[in-house]
This record gives structure tokens, sequence and C-alpha cells, in this order.
């Protein structure tokens, strides 16, 4: 006994978790270069940097991303099969990919284009049910 709910219902949360766990890695790029290289050298200085980490904007908007795509990810798979939907969530490596292009003025090459497309084919071969 599986329900699916409507497929528009599911995509509609399906890219609604994507958009939010993405953000989160843009968010956390931001707040980790705004701080630079973490300091290996001392523990006081590893103790201040984790503090500064605690409270910059990017990263506690980092978190509330993720804790919002936690939400959603419990509401999705208590209305679908675990082995259907969770191959879904690795589309994230293609839109953190794309993201970061956009938004951090990352490289993106062909090789990772080509990569995208097949983890998208993989995505839906796989969650088939």
């Amino acid at each position: 006994d599986h329900y699916l709910p409507p497929p528009s219902k599911t995509w509609g949360l399906f890219a609604v978790l994507l958009v939010l766990d993405t953000a989160a890695q843009i968010f956390f790029k931001f707040g980790a270069a705004a701080r630079g290289p973490f300091p290996t050298d001392s523990g006081p200085a590893m103790l201040a940097y984790i503090g500064g980490l605690a409270t910059n904007p990017f990263i506690l908007g980092g978190i509330a991303s993720l804790l919002g795509a936690f939400l959603l990810w419990l509401i999705i798979i208590s209305q679908v099969d675990l082995s259907e939907a969770h191959p879904i969530t690795c589309l994230v490596y293609g839109t953190v990919a794309i993201a970061s292009a956009v938004f951090l003025g990352e490289s993106f090459s062909w090789h990772q284009a080509l990569g995208v497309v097949l983890i998208i084919v993989g995505a839906f071969v796989t969650s088939e049910p």
C-alpha cells in the first residue's frame, strides 16, 4: 500500500525542497567566504572562528534553509515511498553546480553539464516504481 499524491503536488514539494537545499549551500559558501580560511594553528582561534560563524547572517540563513528542507522532506516522505523519493534528492548536485556558477561566479564546464544531465536521467530512472 503506497500512496502517491497528485504529480503536480509531489513535484511542487520536490522543487521547493531543491530550492531550499541549494540555497542553504550558497548561503554557507557566502558565510564561510566572509570568515576566511579556518584557522588550524590554535584552539582559541578555532573557537573564535566558530563563534563568528554562529552569528553570520549567511550561515544562519543556510541553517534556516536546511531546517525548512528537513521539514519539507518529512512531509514528502509521509506521502511518497522513500525508495522513490530519495533518488530525486540527488538533483541538488545539479542545482548547486548551476547556482554556484550563477551566484558565486564559479566555473561550469561541459563536463559538469554532462554530469548534471546524467544525474537527472538517473534520478528519474531510479525513482520510478
